[in-house]
């Protein structure tokens, strides 16, 4: 080699795992050793994560509403699909689904949906893409409902003064069921 010469080095089938403390050496045509050169520490990942409900999101009037998961691995999601149908609608549409953070640790995870309507949400599925770009299976068919508050109404009130011995008064929730 000449004095600019570079060289390449390639690692052969790394098993996965984490690599460190791997200096390089030259040695010239006179037997002179240079001094190590080290190589940044470097990760083989091949695995992708692992994910699993660990909490659904109940029928809510939370126009925020929460979802717990568990991963093995650090890393960030990915929403792939969702449809939603509005409260006055049967038709579902596909509806971009906003979740916060959308950064995942090991263990177990919270995100919550935000700003969503009213209506039923349903098929929203997501992965979790590892730093290695290593991407797990789907979490599916995530389904929920978020609903409207009652809005209690009076409709006949009590008399304030009544010889009746079982009064009753009638009101509304502005809810069917």
């Amino acid at each position: 080699y000449s004095a600019d010469a570079s060289a390449t080095i390639v690692f052969d089938n790394l098993e996965d795992g984490v690599y460190k403390y791997i200096g390089v050496t030259v040695t010239d045509i006179s037997d002179n050793e240079s001094r190590p050169l080290y190589i940044p520490n470097f990760t083989v990942d091949t695995t992708a994560p692992e994910i699993s409900e660990q909490t659904p999101v109940p029928a809510t009037t939370n126009i925020n509403p929460s979802y717990v998961f568990n991963s093995n691995e650090i890393g960030t999601i990915t929403i792939s699909d969702a449809s939603f149908t509005a409260t006055n609608n049967d038709t579902p549409i596909q509806q971009n689904i906003i979740v916060t953070p959308t950064d995942v640790i090991e263990g177990p995870n919270t995100i919550t949906f935000t700003n969503l309507g009213l209506g039923k949400y349903s098929d929203i599925s997501f992965k979790v893409i590892d730093r290695a770009g290593n991407l797990s299976t789907d979490i599916s068919d995530i389904s929920f409902d978020i609903v409207a508050k009652p809005q209690l109404t009076m409709i006949t009130p009590i008399p304030e003064s009544s010889s009746d011995l079982t009064p009753s008064f009638t009101f509304n929730t502005g809810l069917a069921g």
